[in-house]
């Protein structure tokens, strides 16, 4: 990636919280990276070289600073480079830890050969696959030091380090000290208190603005009765893994720009897949300036967008259970749609209720259970009991688990060939189940209704409508379903 370095400087002298994790400052008198919204004072314009991401500025020789943390910096994928694979391996990287730097794994979802994928980020980015990784293993290490009360060896786990030597040995050539020291310097900080006996937090970052009151409406008025709540300005939710279950809780506290994660001591080996589903369920990795100056091209959105900035593509904690939510939507109110959801979770979870805190929680059945459910006798349709059995027959079987790393239309006709799945269920399985930016439910009335459209060739003239935003007509939907009284759409 190119970057103008007069623009970027500018930027810098701003201390602008929307330009945080674009692009990182290093400075050639310090031999240190900093982030655009650093305290620091701005260095000499010709002192400094700037780079797209922390991995090429540390492969540079650079390291980084201690007082902005770039590790806390919000995620950024390069979506205006010309190869469409880096950005999905970027993106995948980033939300997915890889085990053991998989390169070959990840070459293979993508489709392409490990050899292939290293030319393609040495050509874009100027770094190779795995030094980006090994960036990624280190600014996460380096959060968990000045942010929870792991063990060294924990987070060395948690982090994705093979070995405990290689953790020590990467960063103190990362950070010229030892782990013990930055958790020495940094323990009693003000802006960086220790987790508690019981629980870990963690801040997870965001790039300004965020409209938290958007994400509370929208997914309080959908939970699923003990699975997951939304109360108080609190999101939380029951996870499992197969050696461990417990409640997290996400908050927006208004203190900075960050939500902070509570998770349960328990799930310390689970810390960086949380985080990572956090980040994509609340969308935290959006550069909501750059999509909202581009819905603001379209005349029916320009106004919307200006009143409610900040506002995100919600995605969802687990794609299977986001689709059978859908399934279960199709046609019908919000309220009529979490109704069924809230039976079929209580007729099969129920006998596996767990108390935590005083509180009832249910785990989502999975597609074994809903498949053997009698859902006729639970008040759903014969056409959509048979649609919530073919999808879950589908999904246990593995026909899905290409999705991530296939194209949205790839994605969309491989949902659609299951008998009952249309295209607006599609388009929103693929928007918030998928996490894709240009998915939304073709045909949708609100939509319709939102724009001002109506008769036969409404969804045609909005489909027509909607090319001018792409690739972002996902949140083209949120804004418009926004504009609509809470509550019409699912």
């Amino acid at each position: 990636m190119i970057l103008d370095a007069h623009i970027c400087y500018d930027a810098l002298k701003s201390r602008d919280a929307r330009f945080d994790g674009k692009f990182y400052i290093a400075v050639r008198t310090t031999g240190v990276y900093c982030r655009p919204i650093c305290p620091a004072p701005t260095a000499h314009y010709k002192n400094c070289t700037f780079f797209a991401t922390a991995a090429r500025a540390e492969t540079a020789g650079y390291r980084p600073c201690l007082r902005c943390f770039p590790e806390q910096a919000p995620g950024y994928v390069p979506r205006e480079v010309a190869s469409e694979i880096v950005v999905k391996a970027v993106d995948m990287i980033q939300h997915d830890p890889l085990e053991n730097g998989n390169m070959e794994q990840l070459a293979g979802d993508l489709g392409i050969s490990s050899r292939h994928l290293r030319r393609l980020f040495e050509e874009h980015l100027g770094i190779s696959p795995m030094q980006l990784v090994k960036t990624r293993r280190v600014q996460m290490a380096k959060k968990l030091i000045t942010e929870t009360s792991l063990s060294m060896a924990q987070i060395a786990f948690v982090a994705g380090f093979p070995t405990i030597a290689q953790f020590n040995a990467e960063m103190k050539k990362t950070y010229h000290e030892p782990p013990s020291a930055l958790r020495r310097r940094y323990k009693f900080g003000p802006k960086h208190s220790a987790s508690d006996k019981n629980r870990l937090h963690v801040r997870l970052a965001y790039r300004p603005p965020y409209d938290w009151a958007q994400a509370e409406n929208y997914l309080a008025g959908r939970m699923v009765a003990g699975v997951e709540r939304f109360d108080r300005g609190r999101y939380r939710r029951l996870v499992t893994f197969r050696d461990a279950s417990g409640v997290i809780e996400v908050c927006h506290e208004g203190r900075g720009n960050w939500l902070t994660l509570h998770v349960p001591m328990l799930l310390w080996p689970h810390l960086q897949h949380i985080i990572a589903k956090c980040r994509a369920l609340f969308d935290l990795d959006a550069d909501t300036d750059r999509i909202e100056s581009r819905l603001s091209v379209d005349a029916r959105l320009k106004d919307i967008v200006a009143t409610s900035p900040g506002a995100r593509l919600l995605g969802a904690w687990d794609f299977y259970e986001l689709a059978i939510r859908a399934i279960i939507g199709q046609q019908i109110t919000v309220a009529g749609a979490t109704t069924l959801t809230n039976r079929l979770v209580e007729h099969i979870s129920g006998e596996m209720a767990t108390v935590i805190d005083g509180e009832c929680w249910l785990p989502f059945p999975t597609p074994d259970e809903v498949i053997a459910a009698p859902l006729e006798k639970l008040g759903f349709i014969t056409s959509r009991a048979a649609t919530l059995r073919a999808f879950s027959e589908s999904y246990r079987r593995g026909d899905l688990t290409f999705a991530r790393a296939a194209t949205l239309d790839d994605k969309l006709k491989k949902l659609t060939a299951i008998k009952g799945i249309g295209p607006w269920t599609a388009g929103y399985i693929a928007m918030r189940g998928m996490a894709e930016p240009d998915a939304y439910p073709y045909g949708d009335l609100g939509l319709h209704k939102a724009c001002g459209l109506s008769g036969k060739t409404a969804s045609k003239d909005l489909h027509t409508a909607l090319e001018s935003v792409r690739p972002w007509r996902g949140y083209a939907t949120m804004h418009l379903w926004r504009s609509l009284t809470a509550g019409e759409k699912p």
